[in-house]
């Protein structure tokens, strides 16, 4: 985590919009009765369109739309396993006059920004990501080292490997218990897949592999 500093992301607002009301949005994508919804960490929800054609067409709608007289993206979207992972996105400059355009629905339809987006009961920002951290490892059976570079999408296969567990195939990190352990997990050969990024980093000469 990073302080949130308005000076540093001036294009991000120092709060968390949410979508007002996802039924809405939904019957507005012409998708009622044909995706199931849920909430995650606000202020994303998962959508799970079975039909491809159905899914890229939901992509294509949700990217397109636009605050007006902005010209920004209302939305972020990503496509994971068959799920779309929506996320309103918030923006500075965004008042009771602001329109929500959708250019790609039939008819081009604009709403007012209220009538889609919560803003009631924002959260207010006190920190944001980092693309860079360190992960460690310390304990018995963990090899002394500098790992080099990981992502931090492979935290969650590599602790379900060290519990004797497969991680799910949408899972895209790689499995590092054959670089961290000095053997092998008794009864089991443990191999990784390849995975590229630059989440998470290990502190080059300081850190010593550790125990999950």
């Amino acid at each position: 985590q990073q302080a949130f500093l308005p000076a540093r992301h001036k294009d991000v607002a120092p709060a968390t919009c949410r979508v007002k009301s996802i039924e809405r949005l939904v019957s507005l994508l012409g998708l009622d009765g044909k995706c199931e919804f849920h909430s995650t960490m606000a202020p994303q929800w998962n959508l799970r369109i079975a039909e491809t054609a159905l899914r890229a067409k939901a992509i294509r709608d949700i990217t397109s739309a636009r605050y007006q007289p902005l010209d920004q993206a209302m939305y972020s979207v990503k496509e994971v396993e068959g799920t779309l992972v929506l996320t309103p996105l918030s923006r500075h400059g965004l008042d009771a006059d602001t329109r929500c355009h959708f250019p790609t629905l039939d008819g081009a339809p604009t709403f007012a920004f209220g009538d889609m987006i919560l803003q009631a009961d924002e959260t207010r920002k006190s920190g944001c990501h980092h693309p860079i951290g360190m992960l460690a490892f310390y304990g018995k059976g963990i090899r002394a080292g500098d790992f080099g570079q990981v992502n931090n999408l492979d935290i969650a296969p590599t602790l379900m490997d060290l519990m004797g567990e497969a991680p799910a195939p949408a899972m895209k990190g790689r499995i590092l218990s054959p670089e961290i352990l000095t053997g092998g997990i008794p009864g089991r050969s443990i191999t990784g897949s390849a995975q590229g990024g630059r989440a998470l980093q290990f502190d080059t000469g300081k850190t010593q592999a550790a125990s999950l």
